[in-house]
């Protein structure tokens, strides 16, 4: 899931920003 997120954001740069909180947002809901 980290990974398709990433590569969301090499293809959006302009979210890039936005994916970056919601991989860190699910990796503190993740513990």
């Amino acid at each position: 899931m980290v990974a398709l997120a990433l590569l969301v954001a090499e293809s959006l740069p302009e979210q890039k920003e936005l994916m970056i909180r919601l991989v860190e947002h699910f990796i503190l809901l993740k513990g």
